[in-house]
């Protein structure tokens, strides 16, 4: 076996072991994007926890049809003409981190689709779920909501507790004079 050929091999198992333990990945083209710009997302979509790598075509088909990821025949269709492949465990973090990045830089890169969870998304859907809110903001956003009740019951106890003090008060100023 040549080892051009045993390299390729060895690149699509890692693929394959890499993209079966996300939770998201998103295709995008990278046309236009110079590489300072590159380096910049890179870098950008390390920070927050996202790879973001230049696939091979070939090897991204490859990988699909050795795994169990996806079987959706639309999601790997999308691996055609220059594709970049942001992959993480947040579903959200690489398409907001995308969206940041394009609205800066001309609409670049270009959102193809996705997979989260093992389910297509077209590029309308993946471009909505940039728009959620990360899971600390919705866990946050639960905890508020959870608590209010307990607040206001805390402050209605307090305001009861208040104002029967005043009274006290009142009723012991009144017994001075």
């Amino acid at each position: 076996m040549s080892e051009g050929r045993t390299r390729k091999k060895a690149a699509v198992s890692d693929l394959v072991k890499r993209l079966e333990n996300t939770r998201c990945i998103i295709l995008t083209d990278f046309t236009g994007i110079s590489v300072e710009e590159m380096t910049y997302l890179r870098s950008e979509m390390r920070s927050a926890g996202v790879t973001f790598r230049v696939i091979k075509n070939t090897i991204a088909r490859r990988a699909l049809d050795k795994s169990r990821i996806t079987e959706d025949q639309e999601f790997i269709d999308l691996f055609k003409g220059p594709t970049a492949v942001a992959y993480s465990d947040s579903e959200v973090m690489p398409v907001k981190v995308l969206k940041k990045f394009s609205k800066k830089h001309k609409g670049r890169p270009v959102i193809k689709g996705g997979l989260v969870s093992g389910r297509y998304l077209d590029v309308d859907q993946t471009s909505a779920l940039g728009d959620l809110p990360g899971r600390e903001e919705m866990l946050s956003i639960v905890l508020g909501t959870m608590m209010a009740p307990l607040q206001g019951f805390a402050t209605a106890t307090g305001g009861i507790i208040r104002n029967f003090m005043n009274v006290l008060n009142a009723l012991i100023d009144n017994k001075k004079e």
